[in-house]
C-alpha cells in the first residue's frame, strides 16, 4: 500500500520524465511584479467606495451653501463659497466671530470635504 509520501514521490518522477521530454511544456511564465488583488484592493473598501462615491466640487459647494443659509448665526450674511479639489474657501464679511465659526464648522461638517480655509473676516477685525 502507498503512502501519501510515496504518492508525491511518483507524481514528483512522472513531472519529471515530462519535463525530459517536452521542456517547453513545463514552462509557467509568472510576471516578476504579480500583485495579489486583495493586497492592494480589499473588497470591503472597493464596494464602499462603489456605493458612495466621492461628491463633485459642485456638490460639495452646493451643500455648503445651503447649510449656510439654514444656519441661524450665517443665514443673514453674505458668504462667498468656492470649492476647489474639494477644498472649501470661505470669503467674505460676517457679523460676528460665532457666524464666522458656525460657517467655518459647517463647511467642515459638509460629506466630501478635506480642507476648509475660512477667509471670513468680522467688522472688528481688520482685513489681512
Amino acid at each position: 500500500m502507498l503512502g501519501p509520501d510515496d504518492r508525491r514521490r511518483a507524481e514528483i518522477e512522472e513531472t519529471e520524465m515530462t519535463e525530459k521530454a517536452d521542456p517547453a511544456a513545463s514552462f509557467h511564465p509568472v510576471s516578476p511584479w504579480s500583485y495579489p488583488v486583495e493586497r492592494y484592493y480589499y473588497p470591503w473598501a472597493l464596494a464602499e467606495y462603489i456605493a458612495n462615491p466621492e461628491p463633485s466640487d459642485h456638490s460639495i459647494k452646493s451643500t455648503v451653501v445651503q447649510r449656510l443659509k439654514e444656519n441661524p448665526h450665517t443665514k443673514d450674511d453674505t458668504i462667498k463659497v468656492d470649492v476647489k479639489q474639494r477644498v472649501v474657501i470661505l470669503g467674505g464679511e460676517v457679523s460676528s466671530w460665532l457666524a464666522k465659526r458656525a460657517a467655518g464648522d459647517d463647511a467642515w461638517d459638509t460629506a466630501g470635504v478635506v480642507d476648509v480655509s475660512n477667509q471670513l473676516h468680522t467688522p472688528e477685525q481688520p482685513r489681512p
